[in-house]
């Protein structure tokens, strides 16, 4: 009688060097077909690394500094982040009339940063965070990015978009004519 020597008699290291040789689509497949190549798996966080960044359309980094598993939990917190994010908080503030055209616009740390250079000045100021109190919405159609009841985008001209879901905030900086 002939032994039998298939591909799950190997050890679980050597599966998990097979399994990460493949395209993430791969390892998904495999993993869903047989229990033991799914145990392999599941006790990896490099090959559910490769899954979660191929199934995101990411890149790998090569970063030997950083584990397979700190990476995997990194990239789920971000993914996570756009789950918990809110279109619908926002804040008006105001712009004074010097900086409402042809001004550069920077959001950074959750301070609006205005600077008009043909006058040589600039202006910071905070932009107020609000908890998370709704559904999130995904629709980012032009209409949706102005927060005045009854305006249209014909009626305003956005001058810049900052998008920040590790802090819950969308800063959208935008011109309505009739507003002074």
């Amino acid at each position: 009688m002939k032994p039998k020597a298939g591909l799950l008699s190997l050890p679980d290291e050597i599966l998990h060097d097979i399994l990460s040789l493949l395209p993430w689509q791969d390892i998904l497949h495999c993993t869903s077909l047989c229990k033991a190549l799914r145990r392999t798996y599941m006790l990896s966080s490099e090959l559910q690394y490769i899954t979660e960044l191929g199934g995101q359309q990411l890149l790998p980094v090569s970063d030997g500094h950083i584990s397979f598993s700190k990476r995997l939990q990194l990239l789920r917190d971000k993914a996570h982040a756009w789950f918990k994010f809110d279109i619908h908080s926002f804040e008006v503030i105001f712009i004074p009339v010097q900086f409402r055209t042809e001004t550069q616009v920077s959001i950074v740390n959750g301070h609006a940063c205005l600077w008009k250079e043909d006058i040589d000045s600039g202006t910071i100021f905070p932009i107020p965070r609000k908890p998370l109190q709704q559904t999130i919405e995904r629709d980012f159609s032009p209409d949706s990015l102005c927060s005045i009841p009854k305006q249209t985008q014909s009626n305003f001209d956005v001058l810049n978009v900052h998008i920040d879901p590790v802090q819950n905030l969308l800063a959208i900086v935008y011109i309505s004519p009739g507003w002074k």
